[in-house]
């Protein structure tokens, strides 16, 4: 039984780290900065109470916890591949697709919001000390499409300049 207590705590640090990694990556993000930063930072508000839980060293977490903690664990690795996917992008699909991408991770945010909703409530039944410092889930779309909205216009400008910049360097290569 010990062996199976100490898998769990393995499993809700390496959900941890992972989320710090997410937390991470949205902070270095150029393009959509608002909204990668809000993922982020929903993210790092997630963890907040999974840090105390591991700091507290409960050992005997329920399985109704063990089973939210494997659905945050897999929108976790969701966001991170979406991540990883735009960030790929080159600067000119970004400037193509910047209609398409007008709120880049809504799926995943309806996803941490119910995940964040049942690691709470599941906590709290539990009488563990679950307080964060994420803004509440019913304000997440209309915060996502503040962000889409500002992070668009942002977008274009830079890219916009890069790209303004790169012809006048084509246009001084050609008279060279």
């Amino acid at each position: 039984m010990a062996f199976e207590e100490r898998q769990k705590m393995d499993k809700l640090g390496q959900i941890i780290k992972l989320g710090q990694l997410i937390y991470e990556q949205c902070e270095k993000m150029k393009y959509c900065r608002k909204q990668c930063q809000r993922l982020g930072n929903r993210v790092h508000g997630l963890l907040q109470p999974l840090q105390r839980l591991q700091a507290q060293g409960k050992k005997n977490l329920p399985d109704d916890i063990t089973a939210a903690l494997g659905r945050f664990d897999e929108v976790l690795k969701e966001a991170n591949q979406q991540i990883e996917k735009f960030s790929k992008k080159s600067h000119i699909w970004k400037f193509v697709s910047v209609g398409n991408d007008k709120i880049l991770f809504h799926e995943v945010n309806e996803k941490l919001r119910d995940v964040w909703e049942e690691l709470l409530l599941l906590l709290q039944v539990y009488h563990w000390n679950t307080v964060s410092d994420v803004s509440q889930p019913a304000s997440w779309q209309q915060e996502d499409r503040q962000d889409a909205e500002e992070d668009g216009n942002e977008n274009m400008k830079v890219i916009l300049m890069q790209l303004q910049i790169s012809v006048e360097e084509i246009n001084k290569t050609l008279k060279q």
